[in-house]
């Protein structure tokens, strides 16, 4: 039989995972308990269930908690694509995006957060230059592919620019893998069909989320 590698922090969060799913059940006899502690349990079906969402469950993860809690997790914009045309500054968002860090103009009186996204009021505003806002109320859109930077005036203005981006849940800091876990688990116990683990994991998770924004 073939082997599966897994490095070592993957199966921890993998096995994690399994016993968040385990403990639902108060005991009862399920296909994710595990009763072999040989190579083959790598082989077991929930082990590849859990390694084929446990990345998605990561990222969805990164999207949802708030920025100032993930700093470690994002990365400098390439600006080496920056132009700016007419005010406006655009930047490709990278394969890697999931959502704006910080953006910082040098004429700004802050920085910006959060981003603006295409059809809403907020985005139509800035599509105007006398009702966009300007150094005291600074707004990035999201469209196209592309960071819009709103009130720009040229490429040497652009002070900072950072993502949170993709990552593999073993990559992650360990204050996010008690989230991770929960996410991965939820998903699966959705596969699965199993309606009682998806309410019970996902009052869990929205609790825990909820925690991160006090």
């Amino acid at each position: 039989m073939a082997t599966i590698e897994y490095s070592e922090a993957r199966w921890g969060l993998i096995e994690r995972t399994r016993l968040r799913m385990e403990e639902w059940t108060r005991g009862e006899r399920t296909d994710f308990v595990l009763d072999d502690n040989s190579e083959n349990r790598a082989f077991y079906p929930i082990v590849r269930y859990i390694d084929e969402y446990l990345d998605v469950a990561t990222n969805e993860i990164l999207a949802v908690v708030p920025t100032w809690r993930i700093h470690e997790c994002s990365k400098d914009l390439d600006t080496n694509k920056l132009e700016v045309r007419n005010g406006v500054g655009y930047i490709p968002c990278p394969e890697d995006f999931i959502k704006l860090e910080t953006i910082k103009c040098r004429q700004w009186t802050r920085a910006v957060g959060d981003t603006d996204k295409q059809g809403t009021d907020s985005y139509t505003l800035q599509q105007n230059k006398h009702s966009r806002g300007i150094q005291d109320k600074p707004h990035v859109g999201l469209a196209f592919g592309n960071l819009e930077i709103y009130s720009m005036k040229d490429k040497n203005d652009l002070e900072a620019a950072r993502y949170i981006y993709r990552h593999k849940a073993e990559d992650t800091p360990p204050k996010l893998h008690d989230l991770i876990t929960l996410q991965c688990a939820y998903t699966v116990e959705g596969v699965f069909g199993n309606t009682t683990a998806v309410q019970l994991l996902g009052t869990q998770l929205q609790t825990q989320l909820a925690s991160l924004n006090v």
